[in-house]
């Protein structure tokens, strides 16, 4: 994430802005976070890294050159960002999947056996 934001930092940034920190990776792994949530579908890490990004500095309005001070590199959030999108959607996979129910019955490892004393 660090260097595919610093490479596309590269090629949109402008000279005579201090292109430097790691606000661009903190940016890819929020925006990392929050479009992985959205894919999955699960409301309560959605919600939560939403909230990352509102408190974090309101993360959205970095992406703007309005907001922030002219030698800050609203660049490199905005391709932190950016990267971050782009990975959640063509790299991320669930790695997490809902475990099928069961019960003791079902799994032969749990049978009950007497006991010969």
């Amino acid at each position: 994430m660090y260097l595919a934001s610093g490479i596309l930092l590269w090629f949109i940034g402008q000279s005579g802005t201090n292109h430097i920190g790691a606000s661009g990776l903190i940016y890819a792994v929020a925006f990392f976070l929050f479009v992985g949530s959205v894919r999955e579908g699960n409301r309560n890490s959605m919600a939560l890294s939403f909230f990352i990004i509102l408190m974090y500095g309101s993360m959205i309005w970095g992406l703007t050159p309005f907001t922030v001070q002219a030698n800050v590199s609203w660049e490199g959030h905005l391709s932190g960002a950016i990267i971050g999108v782009i990975l959640a959607l063509y790299v991320y996979k669930d790695y997490i999947k809902p475990q099928e129910l069961y019960t003791e019955d079902d799994r032969p490892f749990f049978e009950r056996h007497p006991i010969d004393i």
